[in-house]
């Protein structure tokens, strides 16, 4: 079935709700003392409570003036007082705004001033960016929990208001809000439930933070939509990570392919782990060496690549049960609703991947001209990434289109030779660039991480490549070093290791 919105004929699923706080009120309905949210060692609310708190937030938001469809900035970690509050200006009508706590001051004075939010939000982790709140108060994040009595308001608000206002990293320029309306999200939570078979019985142990898609919808509301329970890991380490994992029973996580690493190199294969049963991941390749390790620990654990960005609300691809083993070097098949297209191809079937449905953002804030180039006609969001499709659908993901690395008039995509350097037991992580040269225009460059404990050299990659890739292909320069640089969203800064030679 399809609906118009925004302008386009989607795909969508007919019986849905309407607004994300109208989820929270079914699930608090139907499991009122199962709790919802809990932070290691902290907080924990159960739905009803969390549902009660929601309520009370609302009210307080309206005493203080606040209006439907104004935007709240939230500078939180993960702790359970986020969800508070990002239901709470739900319930409202208003606008969540997530800043990325590991921006600069000037970065985020940067976001207020072009979102222009008419609160901001914080607690002791945004301490260190006070100097970027010019004519901004931080209100504290306890001072919701002061009232008491239940919001009154009625229902307010459509499926396509906005919901969350989240602002890009990228890779280059300026920041970019992406607007991300109920029904978007709403349909990114139904495409999890529907592919991951999640139920009221998982529980999700959420370190991506949840100022990102993947933790704030991959993970938290996924787990309201469904019933299931959020365990939320203040920051990233591995010990409390797998500890977490066993003392929680987690049946769910989402991570990039490193942390798995870290986790396998700190003993994870000696813990007992029976509730585990989805480990998902996404922003880079799974090294082969992580995924048959992660398999081979655990058998029954189901490994699965999801492919998407915060303008698709998280997922526009999602790997089918029981397929990572046949194709470890793709993302997925499109998610149930979505639509995918391979936009001018060459001879291998590479090209722009054109991404299409209902989680697919109407645009950016207050940027038309910036609209205007990355939509089609018929509605789709150009995602900058080249890639194909095979004959069975699955989407492999080749490179970013700026950055095509050009030999002497031969094309090289880095994610092809990455998705090589990732088959290496000894690398944990790899980025291929492009560097000047005179004769060529560009040569090859790899940079690599290895893995706790292992020595690499060069020759030995050399090699490892040359039985695998067309010579061309194979990079002619080789740099280790313990990380990559990243930018704040966690996104691989190549334009740096170009410049470092």
């Amino acid at each position: 079935m399809r609906e118009r919105h925004y302008g386009r004929e989607i795909l969508v699923y007919p019986d849905r709700p309407r607004r994300l706080e109208a989820i929270l009120r079914e699930t608090a309905g139907a499991f009122s003392d199962k709790w919802a949210v809990a932070e290691l060692g902290g907080r924990r609310y159960t739905y009803a409570e969390l549902a009660e708190r929601v309520e009370a937030g609302a009210a307080w938001l309206h005493q203080r003036g606040f209006r439907p469809g104004e935007r709240v900035a939230l500078l939180l970690g993960n702790n359970a007082l986020f969800a508070v509050w990002t239901f709470a200006i739900l319930r409202a009508g208003g606008i969540v705004l997530p800043v990325n706590l590991r921006l600069h001051a000037a970065e985020v004075g940067a976001i207020l001033s072009d979102a222009a939010p008419s609160m901001v939000v914080g607690g002791e982790e945004a301490s260190h960016l006070r100097s970027g709140l010019e004519g901004y108060r931080l209100v504290s994040a306890e001072e919701i929990l002061a009232q008491k009595k239940a919001s009154s308001l009625e229902e307010l608000g459509s499926e396509d208001d906005p919901a969350f206002l989240i602002y890009t990293s990228g890779t280059t320029g300026k920041p970019k809000g992406v607007v991300l309306t109920h029904f978007n999200v709403i349909h990114s939570l139904f495409h999890y439930r529907e592919v991951f078979g999640t139920s009221p019985d998982d529980r999700t142990l959420v370190a991506v933070p949840l100022f990102h898609v993947t933790g704030l919808i991959g993970q938290l509301l996924h787990m309201v939509l469904v019933g299931g329970s959020s365990v939320l890991l203040p920051r990233y380490q591995t010990d409390d990570f797998a500890l977490a994992l066993e003392q929680w029973e987690v049946t769910f996580t989402f991570a990039v392919p490193t942390i798995y690493a870290f986790l396998l190199a700190h003993g994870l294969a000696q813990r007992r782990l029976p509730s585990w049963r989805l480990a998902a991941y996404g922003g880079a390749p799974m090294p082969l060496a992580v995924l048959q390790a992660l398999t081979a620990a655990f058998p029954s654990l189901d490994v699965r690549n999801a492919y998407g960005a915060t303008e698709t609300a998280s997922p526009a691809t999602l790997m089918p049960r029981g397929a990572t083993a046949l194709r470890p070097l793709s993302v997925g098949r499109p998610v149930p609703k979505g639509e995918i297209r391979i936009d001018d191809p060459d001879a291998t079937g590479v090209g722009e991947v054109l991404i299409r449905g209902p989680m697919v953002t109407p645009g950016y804030f207050q940027r038309p001209e910036e609209n205007a180039r990355a939509f089609t006609e018929d509605g789709y969001w150009r995602s900058g990434d080249l890639g194909y499709l095979d004959e069975e659908g699955f989407l492999f993901v080749v490179d970013r289109l700026k950055e095509v690395i050009n030999r002497g008039g031969e094309k090289i995509y880095s994610q092809e030779v990455e998705n090589i350097l990732y088959q290496h037991p000894g690398v944990l992580e790899a980025a291929v660039v492009g560097v000047p040269d005179p004769l060529y225009g560009e040569r090859v460059k790899a940079v690599v991480v290895p893995r706790p404990g292992v020595s690499l050299v060069e020759d030995e990659l050399r090699r490892f490549l040359s039985e695998r890739l067309a010579a061309f292909k194979v990079p002619e320069i080789y740099e280790f070093r313990d990380s990559l640089p990243r930018n704040p969203g966690g996104k691989v800064l190549k334009s740096l290791l170009r410049q470092e030679r």
